[in-house]
């Protein structure tokens, strides 16, 4: 950025060829950031230095992002016995075991879980369908009692989109109503009437919103959304 005339340098794979990112998140405190890419492979780069060979980290589902005010990465765990804790910059991962809600509803369950510290707490998504359509609950668990943040009304959302804070202290939720339009806007298109939901994770206010912005939820080129066709 302070040498405009170096233009743009594409951050390379193994094999040498420019690396197709589906989501990539910048560590916290550093500049390096962990990518992955269309094969759900996901590796270590510094975008500083392009033709450097990335360090890879394993193939997960997604990358969940990161533990509060830490480096500590968060991924779902690939024999789905909890959530997987790596921290990339020492080379330490382990899993915690995975904190099941008391579902109200029985046919209810857990989309996503972003951790809030290294005990496995976590903020979770759970789904629960109704009919061709569904609400969402968004939960802390694992501190005590699990504590209900919010919930969508039966039937009216299809789709969620969920990112917490820098520092943990509030979690953004962007819902999709169910049968959504698409906004026709060119630049980047989006369902309309979007919901955005602002809650605070120690259990305080929540905050309503209509409409959603494109940074909402989203560490890269794309959004960390679930949705009940593939958790």
């Amino acid at each position: 950025m302070a040498d405009p005339s170096v233009g743009r340098q594409p951050v390379k794979a193994a094999d040498g060829t420019p690396m197709e990112a589906i989501d990539w998140m910048l560590i916290p405190g550093t500049r390096e950031a962990v990518v992955q890419d269309s094969s759900g492979r996901v590796f270590m780069t510094n975008p500083d230095k392009p033709e450097a060979a990335p360090t890879p980290l394993g193939t997960y589902g997604r990358i969940n992002g990161f533990v509060p005010t830490t480096s500590v990465l968060t991924l779902p765990d690939n024999n789905s016995s909890g959530i997987r804790l790596l921290d990339p910059l020492h080379g330490i991962s382990r899993t915690v075991p995975r904190k099941d809600l008391p579902a109200e509803d029985s046919e209810a369950y857990a989309l996503q879980q972003l951790s809030l510290d290294e005990s496995g707490s976590a903020v979770v998504v759970e789904w629960s369908p109704s009919g061709d359509d569904g609400s969402y609950r968004i939960a802390v668990i694992g501190r005590g009692k699990p504590r209900y943040l919010l919930a969508t009304k039966p039937g009216q959302a299809d789709n969620a989109s969920i990112c917490l804070a820098p520092d943990g202290g509030h979690v953004a939720v962007v819902v999709q109503p169910a049968h959504a339009k698409a906004d026709g806007y060119p630049v980047q298109p989006s369902a309309g009437d979007m919901t955005t939901y602002i809650a605070d994770t120690s259990g305080g206010s929540v905050v309503e919103a209509r409409g959603a912005q494109p940074q909402w939820c989203s560490s890269g080129p794309t959004s960390n959304a679930v949705s009940a066709d593939g958790p």
